[in-house]
């Protein structure tokens, strides 16, 4: 805890939790929008 982003972009884990987290922000962003847009 209490790492930045820059900090974690060294853990080896980060590469595959950071776009996971990328693409549910996006999936949400979407569905949000659709739902509005509906």
């Amino acid at each position: 805890m209490g790492k930045t982003a820059f900090q974690v972009s060294d853990d080896p884990i980060c590469p595959n939790v950071m776009p996971q987290a990328v693409k549910m922000s996006t999936n949400a962003k979407r569905s949000s929008e659709k739902t509005a847009g509906v």
